[in-house]
């Protein structure tokens, strides 16, 4: 957590922490500025997915630690809109809403139209698109490409683009981040967060 001192360099930025060393730490570890950091660090988070957002989840709560995690081995596309409505009817679907989904099947786009809706337009949806040797990756990723065109809320999270010359990034499979690879997962979530809310 945050230093609460009110030392030395705290607010050259008007959102920045006073940052202990702890939140230093976790800068380097996640390659992110002061900036980003602070933008991000307090930010309620809800994130949803499947094998992928299962391995990455414990990254994403040590950087983001107000992140809620609902992830699941073998999650497809249309199972996400009921978790999200779930969510909102219990008044407990944050502003930020990360999903990590598509690597089990296609996404149907009935089902993407259908989480923007329940995320309406109060809401961020940050969507990582998928790397895997797998025929439906493919035109996930051009379904979301195109889609964050019509939605102005809907970000992707480009970890295809990042990943594709890392494959020391991932386990034996190519699919699944390894523990390097889920800190760079994790902080291209977080500088993505970080630039609609700095």
């Amino acid at each position: 957590m945050a230093s609460q001192s009110s030392n030395a360099q705290s607010a050259s930025h008007p959102n920045q922490l006073a940052l202990s060393q702890q939140d230093h730490d976790l800068m380097t570890q996640y390659q992110l500025d002061a900036n980003q950091f602070s933008a991000i660090h307090n930010q309620p988070v809800t994130a949803v997915g499947d094998s992928v957002m299962l391995d990455i989840a414990p990254s994403l709560q040590n950087l983001i630690p107000k992140t809620v995690t609902n992830a699941q081995v073998g999650r497809q596309a249309y199972a996400v809109p009921d978790i999200l409505q779930s969510y909102k009817d219990q008044n407990i679907l944050s502003k930020n809403i990360v999903i990590s989904i598509g690597t089990n099947g296609q996404i149907n786009p009935n089902d993407l139209n259908q989480i923007m809706n329940i995320a309406g337009t109060g809401r961020q949806v940050y969507w990582i698109n998928g790397f895997a040797d797998r025929d439906w990756i493919t035109p996930n990723n051009t379904l979301l490409a195109n889609q964050a065109k019509k939605y102005s809320n809907l970000h992707i999270v480009d970890w295809a683009s990042l990943v594709q010359n890392h494959s020391d990034w991932l386990s034996d499979d190519q699919v699944h981040p390894n523990p390097t690879g889920s800190s760079q997962y994790a902080s291209l979530i977080a500088k993505t967060i970080a630039a609609q809310n700095q």
